[in-house]
């Protein structure tokens, strides 16, 4: 016997409250416990939760898609007796069921937790950081995505290890060694150390989301969700392939786009199947009455905020998979197995979500939005993301056809994932060019958008300095010269090379950035959101008043930070990480970049944020940290320890100076090349300090102006003042005529009163 629900006086019972039967009826006696029961007259079945069985087909299309995809490929067919398969089949079979449901998983719970961030309504405008009824919902939903990612990614982690192994799972469960046999392939082997960090970044994300209850907060778990994304994209096939780190970036690219895009969709999807019920205005008690109460004009508006984020999602996953195709297919000739018919399969399906992304965007421009219109294409793109996933799975499974493939490379180009440059003349400083597939399009894409940022103003009628348009720009050609230039080519294989690489990068880009102000511009140009959500401008005002960044901008802290590691790189082992490693080299750049950043703004930064030193303190700062970095110059040129000798050993480099002179020239570099920065960096502080006193007296004069010189003729008559009661004493002191002498002198040799009219 049900125990009866507590309603408040306007709010009755509403079939839609519970997930079982109700009855419209006469109240007829109870039993104990239950002081009213009613009779049933007419009995409907409501289902409260439509998105939950949306989900399962969902997961349903995508492993039915990759089982087939697994089936016709010749996986299962080559390895099936007599038409039953074998037990190899069965296992391999349940490993891709795992990834299937893994990646399912993985791209809802980052797709959820993008439109909770950036998409989503939040609350009232008195306070914007909690998340508001609708937000939480989702984020409990994300939650339980996420634990299913954690639980996929582990069985699939263990699954892959025992069909490499070749052995069984149940058996080795059931005396023991399997725990052990998993536990050193997750501590030998990059793919198992991968997986298993993959598998518990998810379940920190899970365990996090139930405890979230701030949008900050959120995003924080959006960059955690992301980040749990990207190891098993760093191994596999894509690590393998001939240029590594371009086949690693693209797929990098290509999956957190794909997740953002579908898991997106996945969850507008399940909103508008609550929005569609009889009684919209009615929401979940675990949500609240206002989860799903959103106007048609609102929900037109998260639909169109949304578009604009697919668009860009479908740019970046058509851009990634054509360079990851051409990155790991060596000729056309290798397509003609069943890895080329899957990719056809694939390209087919991004066709078709291209056309059923166009018709969508169709009807979001009208005001409300069609009804359903939405939902219907959105189930059409959901389906075919499901089986393309599927498609995926089995694509990163399928070997690519030796015919017609390049021939077996040396150890260098192996390591190196190019080969071996020639020597370098002064002409190859400005000749010698190699894509970086990292920062190559980042700094084209900052130099983008920094140019159409300044359009938007001059268009609206503002100015914007030139000078700062031009220092944008050279730091951006700065920063594509060091990584696709002769420095970025010959930066893995001599050490003074990488030193300029390093000293360009670390120290000349920073600070053209930060006198570029682009925080300032980008403030100026992008919409502000009234509705509770949080764009990039909003975004960007949290990073600026972050309690992080008041503390590393103190000049001990940013001057530690950036002294501190330059020593912890090159002395410790993660420099030779860093250089025979793709992952660390990124990583690398960008923690110098911003480190570099974070000093230059400390010390002449125009953009807003946190109280900063005086001028005379970032004189100083400025002075004692590059005192520092030239002792690191010179303690390179004088060591005799050969850094990254582990690596820079193993290169067979026929030409240039041996690794000690090597080592001696680029300490000389980064000696002498550190001067440039710093004189761009006083010129920019002596700049910004005038700059200051001259603010400081225009506003003087304003206030004179506006209060009559107020604090001026106040200071006078206070001067005045002093000057009077000096003039009494000297009267009082002065000796009269036929005086007594000797009183006088005592007069004479007393002091003369102070400002405050005491003795001084």
């Amino acid at each position: 016997m049900s125990r009866p629900q507590r309603t408040s006086p306007d709010q009755q019972p509403h079939p839609e409250r519970c997930d079982c039967e109700h009855a419209d009826g006469e109240a007829e006696a109870a039993g104990p416990g239950n002081p009213l029961r009613l009779r049933p007259t007419r009995r409907t079945t409501v289902t409260t939760r439509p998105e939950r069985p949306a989900l399962a087909i969902v997961v349903v299309a995508a492993v039915a898609a990759a089982l087939a995809a697994w089936w016709w490929t010749g996986d299962a067919a080559g390895q099936a007796a007599g038409g039953a398969l074998a037990p190899s089949a069965g296992l391999q079979a349940s490993v891709l069921v795992a990834r299937v449901v893994r990646d399912v998983s993985a791209a809802f719970t980052v797709g959820g937790l993008v439109l909770i961030s950036t998409v989503l309504p939040g609350t009232a405008a008195s306070s914007p950081g909690d998340l508001g009824a609708l937000r939480a919902r989702m984020l409990r939903t994300v939650a339980a995505a996420a634990w299913a990612w954690a639980a996929a990614g582990a069985v699939w982690l263990i699954l892959s290890y025992c069909d490499l192994a070749g052995t069984s799972p149940v058996p080795s469960l059931l005396d023991g060694t399997l725990a052990p046999q998993v536990a050193y392939y997750v501590a030998e082997f990059d793919i198992g150390r991968a997986s298993a960090l993959s598998a518990l970044l998810a379940a920190a994300v899970a365990v996090a989301s139930r405890l979230t209850r701030r949008t900050t907060p959120a995003a924080w778990l959006t960059t955690l969700a992301v980040l749990a994304l990207l190891p098993p994209a760093f191994t596999g096939h894509s690590a393998t392939a001939g240029d590594h780190g371009a086949a690693v970036d693209t797929l990098a690219v290509h999956v957190v786009a794909v997740s953002i895009w579908a898991g997106g969709l996945a969850g507008l999807a399940m909103i508008a199947l609550r929005r569609r019920g009889r009684h919209p205005d009615v929401a979940p008690r675990v949500a609240g009455p206002e989860a799903y109460a959103m106007s048609d004009s609102a929900w037109g508006l998260v639909l169109r905020r949304y578009s604009r984020l697919a668009l860009g999602c479908y740019a970046a996953v058509a851009l990634s998979g054509t360079l990851a195709a051409a990155v790991r297919v060596p000729s056309v000739a290798a397509l003609a197995g069943p890895y080329g018919a899957l990719l056809a399969a694939k390209i087919t399906a991004l066709a078709a979500l291209g056309v059923a992304g166009a018709l969508q965007r169709r009807h979001l421009h009208v005001d409300p939005p069609v009804r359903g219109g939405f939902l219907r294409l959105a189930t059409a793109e959901i389906a075919i993301l499901a089986v393309s996933s599927g498609l995926a799975a089995v694509l990163s499974a399928t070997p690519i056809s030796t015919e017609g493939a390049l021939p077996a490379t040396d150890a260098t180009t192996a390591l190196l994932g190019y080969p071996m440059p020639t020597a370098l003349d002064a002409a190859g400083w400005f000749t010698r060019w190699r894509l970086d597939s990292t920062w190559g399009p980042v700094a084209v894409i900052a130099a983008g958008a920094y140019l159409l940022g300044v359009r938007r103003l001059r268009r609206r009628g503002d100015r914007w300095p030139p000078g700062r348009t031009t220092a944008w720009l050279g730091g951006c050609a700065a920063l594509l010269w060091a990584t696709n230039g002769a420095p970025g080519v010959y930066g893995d294989v001599l050490f003074s090379m990488h030193m300029v690489e390093h000293m360009t990068v670390g120290m000349l880009v920073p600070v053209l950035l930060v006198v570029a102000a682009p925080i300032t511009l980008a403030l100026r140009t992008l919409n502000r959101r009234t509705d509770g959500s949080r764009g990039p401008r909003e975004w960007l005002l949290e990073l600026v008043h972050a309690r992080y960044l008041r503390l590393i901008t103190r000049p001990p802290v940013a001057g530690a930070l950036l002294v501190g590691s330059l020593l912890g790189f090159y002395y410790t082992p993660v420099f030779v990480i860093a250089m025979s490693t793709h992952t660390g080299h990124v990583l690398m750049t960008a923690h110098f970049i911003a480190v570099g950043y974070l000093f230059a703004w400390v010390i002449c930064g125009p953009d807003p944020g946190p109280a900063r030193p005086t001028y005379p303190l970032r004189l100083v700062m400025l002075i004692v940290t590059m005192a520092f970095h030239a002792f690191l110059g010179v303690s390179m040129m004088s060591g005799r320890e050969i850094l990254g000798e582990a690596w820079f050993s193993q290169l067979e480099r026929p030409w240039g100076p041996s690794l000690a002179q090597d080592q001696y020239l680029g300490g000389a570099l980064a000696w002498g090349l550190g001067d440039y920065p710093v004189a761009i960096l006083t010129a920019a502080l002596a700049v910004a300090w005038i700059r200051s006193d001259n603010r400081e007296s225009r506003r003087y004069d304003r206030k004179a102006t506006l209060d009559d010189d107020a604090e001026l003729k106040a200071y006078n008559a206070y001067l005045e003042s002093i000057a009077a009661q000096h003039k009494a004493y000297e009267r009082r002191t002065r000796a009269p005529a036929g005086g007594d002498t000797r009183r006088d002198s005592q007069r004479r040799a007393s002091p003369a009163p102070g400002p405050d009219g005491n003795d001084a």
